[in-house]
């Protein structure tokens, strides 16, 4: 399993405990080593603003331990047919979202 440190001395953007990360317009890209230890990260808590998409790159979103992510509750048709549009939430990279506690609705 190793450390779980070990993917926060890639954390590139470290803003310190008390900073937070939310989305714009339902969008939040957290890139590579980005979101590092932050208290919170929010996607869709906007009232009218649902979180579409949330990305986070390698060793981004390490260790985080509030996570907020609200999809949206349109309908959307595609090649399956209709279905209910919820946010992706997209761990894309190595160690990304390591030891970090997600809660979401509407995914």
């Amino acid at each position: 399993v190793g450390n779980v440190g070990q993917g926060y001395s890639q954390c590139t953007s470290y803003m310190g405990p008390e900073s937070i990360a939310t989305d714009v317009l339902g969008q939040l890209e957290c890139v590579d080593g980005g979101c590092c230890m932050c208290s919170e990260i929010s996607c869709g808590l906007q009232p009218g603003v649902p979180c579409n998409d949330i990305s986070f790159g390698d060793f981004a979103a390490a260790g985080v331990q509030n996570i907020q992510v609200k999809g949206s509750l349109a309908w959307a048709t595609g090649a399956l047919g209709n279905y209910q549009q919820g946010t992706q939430i997209n761990c894309n990279g190595q160690q990304s979202c390591r030891a970090a506690y997600i809660v979401g609705e509407l995914i």
